[in-house]
């Protein structure tokens, strides 16, 4: 099963090198070997270097094609899906680090880090804590 990982950063530019680097490293699958993520860049201000991974290029991709009704439609409703999917998988990523903080027994610094495991793991360690 491959990953689903949304990143966040201070700047513009920190997230377009990440990008960068997911898209000329590549991932590892469980059988060691590499595969390209799908990936959507979201926001404002990014380089020249992953216009093809923004949202406004899907966009424009999207707007070409107008020429053909159906294609646009299909486009539009696919693209709607993706953008639910990305919305709820944004949802759930802050609801497990408002549990995760919750959980804590102690008051966390805004310097601390919060990783977000699989579902099942967070779950246990919860428990675990409690």
């Amino acid at each position: 099963m491959k990953p689903r990982i949304l990143v966040c950063a201070p700047s513009n530019a920190a997230v377009d090198n990440i990008i960068m680097k997911v898209t000329s490293e590549r991932f590892l699958d469980g059988n060691g070997g590499k595969y390209s993520p799908s990936i959507l860049r979201i926001g404002a201000g990014h380089s020249v270097d992953v216009a093809d991974v923004s949202i406004s290029r899907n966009v424009d991709t999207i707007i070409e094609f107008g020429a053909n009704v159906q294609r646009l439609e299909e486009a539009i409703t696919s693209t709607r899906a993706k953008l639910r999917h990305v919305s709820n998988e944004i949802w759930n990523v802050q609801e497990r680090v408002r549990v995760l903080a919750n959980a804590s027994r102690y008051t966390l610094s805004r310097d601390w880090e919060i990783r977000v495991d699989e579902k099942s793991k967070w779950i246990d360690m919860i428990e675990h804590m409690a």
